[in-house]
């Protein structure tokens, strides 16, 4: 089963977190994937140098990355197709100003296999979520859940209080 350390807003998290990461990977002596996720890339970029100050590198089994990259890379693109049906290879964040025409660029950038950014979030919750699905489908994700759980040690979480509810019931797969 995966660990997901969570740390809230104002906890000291960046110094905080960084610390139990170089812990963990110092004690650490498996293969597994380690990941940090974080809200922004400028929060990214303050764990990797907390890191960097501590143990002067990033080992290869840390990955730090945002919520939105770690769903895209370790969700969306590899298991869509297998559970949806859907395959997406890139994304967009083109800024939709008028929510009347929201739903037809969605559909659009779809047929092209694109995912908008407003979407990560509710098609990674789609992927995983047991409800709604068919028993071969139901099947499909307790495998997806068992090869995650084969190849990821531990998720940290920063920024959580930034997180909407999608992502979190996500993250709780």
């Amino acid at each position: 089963m995966i660990e997901i350390q969570i740390a809230g807003a104002g906890a000291g998290k960046t110094f905080g977190l960084a610390d139990k990461i170089t812990n963990h990977i110092n004690n650490y002596k498996g293969h597994k994937k380690i990941f940090v996720l974080t809200y922004t890339n400028s929060a990214t970029t303050k764990i990797q140098q907390e890191i960097i100050k501590k143990i002067r590198n990033i080992p290869s089994i840390l990955h730090i990355q945002t919520v939105h990259s770690f769903l895209l890379n370790e969700i969306v693109y590899p298991y869509s197709s297998y559970i949806l049906d859907d395959v997406y290879n890139n994304i967009s964040i083109m800024k939709i100003s008028t929510s009347r025409f929201k739903n037809l660029i969605f559909k659009e950038l779809k047929k092209n296999k694109i995912i908008h950014a407003d979407n990560v979030y509710r098609i990674s919750k789609k992927i995983i979520d047991k409800k709604n699905h068919t028993k071969l489908k139901k099947e499909k994700i307790r495998k997806i859940i068992s090869i995650l759980s084969d190849c990821f040690e531990k998720i940290y979480i920063d920024e959580v209080q930034d997180l909407n509810m999608d992502a979190l019931s996500f993250l709780k797969f």
